[in-house]
Order: structure tokens, then sequence, then C-alpha cells
């Protein structure tokens, strides 16, 4: 999350600076970055879920 906020960040001074098109390929990249990450937490997030919900039979170590 810090580097998607510093990528915006340096894309705000960039576009303040004089360097639009690259201030914006910037907070573009840094925004884009953000979605990717977000999206694997939440992948994430429901396979540990899906994890914890399930349970080992101790009989034939089969997980139900």
């Amino acid at each position: 999350m810090g580097a998607t906020l510093a990528a915006i960040v340096d894309g705000v001074l960039v576009i303040t600076g004089g360097g639009v098109l690259l201030g914006l390929l910037l907070i573009v990249g840094g925004a884009g970055w953000g979605a990717v990450v977000y999206r694997a937490v939440q992948w994430a997030e429901a396979q540990r879920a899906a994890w914890e919900s399930s349970h080992v039979c101790l009989a034939c170590t089969g997980t139900f």
C-alpha cells in the first residue's frame, strides 16, 4: 500500500512541476498497482477463510 500511495503522490508532484504526461502515468500506474494488490489480498483472505473452515478427519486424514 505504501508503494501505491508513493507513486500517486509522486505523480501529483510531477504534474505540479510541469510534467503532466509523466505525472498522469505515475498516478494511473499507482492506482492500477493498488487495484492489483487489493484483489490479491481479497483472494488470499478468501483462501484463508476456506482453509480455516475445513476440518481434517483423524481416522482417514481426509479434509472436508
